[in-house]
Parts: C-alpha cells; sequence; structure tokens
C-alpha cells in the first residue's frame, strides 16, 4: 500500500507542476485581455480554483519526501531518545486531527455537490470541483501521514529498545 501511495503521490506533485503552468497561462489572459478592454469573465477565480487543487494535490507527496517546514531549533537539543517520543507524538496527533478534517472536508464536499453551490459573479462557477480536490489532496495527505507515523513509531521501539540494554 505504502508503495501505491507513493507513486500516486508522485504523479499529483507532477500534476500540480502541470498546474502551475495552467494557473500561469491563465493569470496572463486575465492580465491581456484586461489590458485589452475586453476583459473575460470567471477566469481569475477559475485560476484560485487551480491554485486551491495544486496545493492540496500536492501536499502529500511534500509529506512523502518530508519536506515540510518544521522549526527543529528546540527539539534538536533534546537526547535522542526523547526527540523520538516527541517525534511520534506529534505524528500522532497529527494524524487525529487529520483523520477529523478528514471527515469535515468530505462532508462539506457533499453538501457543496448536493446544493450546486456557485460562486457568485457575472458567471457563477461551481465549486464542488475545488472541494473534490482538496477532499482527495486531504486524502492521501492523511494517508502519508498514518504511514510516517508508523515509521516514526517504529525508529522510536527500536530506539528505547536498543538503549534500554
Amino acid at each position: 500500500m505504502k508503495k501505491i501511495i507513493q507513486i500516486i503521490s508522485t504523479y499529483f506533485a507532477e500534476l500540480c507542476g502541470w498546474l502551475l503552468i495552467v494557473m500561469m497561462v491563465l493569470l496572463v489572459i486575465d492580465l491581456v485581455s484586461r489590458e485589452m478592454y475586453s476583459p473575460i469573465q470567471g477566469i481569475a477565480e477559475v485560476s484560485i480554483f487551480v491554485l486551491v487543487a495544486t496545493t492540496y494535490l500536492g501536499i502529500s507527496h511534500c509529506e512523502q519526501m518530508r519536506e515540510h517546514v518544521i522549526i527543529d531549533a528546540f527539539v534538536n537539543r533534546m537526547p535522542i531518545r526523547l526527540r523520538k517520543i516527541v517525534d511520534s507524538t506529534v505524528y500522532l496527533s497529527t494524524s487525529l486531527f487529520l483523520i477529523i478534517l478528514l471527515f469535515s472536508v468530505g462532508q462539506n464536499f457533499i453538501q457543496s455537490y448536493q446544493s450546486g453551490e456557485v460562486v457568485a459573479g457575472t458567471l457563477p462557477l461551481v465549486i464542488w470541483p475545488v472541494k473534490l480536490a482538496i477532499f482527495v489532496g486531504i486524502l492521501f495527505y492523511c494517508v502519508q501521514v498514518i504511514l510516517n507515523t508508523i515509521d516514526e513509531f517504529k525508529k522510536t521501539i527500536s530506539i528505547l529498545g536498543s538503549n534500554q540494554h
């Protein structure tokens, strides 16, 4: 399962690169059309949707590579055993938080889809595809964090077990 999640996360990361190009093209088109006094309605909103999708779909790959921003100045000064306990505790609490967040985002997506929620403006745009991207992104992020939590607990148990002898 870990390998499948890694492959999907890598594909999501590649997709995010392409989505960033799409977002840049949309913003350039928006800028040019505004300068020509014939703006295309809704293009800025669509680029925001692409930005949100890019952010959430790429977060699982970032976690897989363990490249999230961390402040480790304090933690690095701790003894290794205490550091591993703190790391495991943080991963466990993050996993629990993400599971709760996943259910909340899932409910919000379903509600948005069922109600046909749209962004108000001159061109109404449905929101549920973006909320689906958020849900999928958080789902894979949650699974990746759970996998990393298991790895952290294995490392912690190994370090605690080897230091007791």
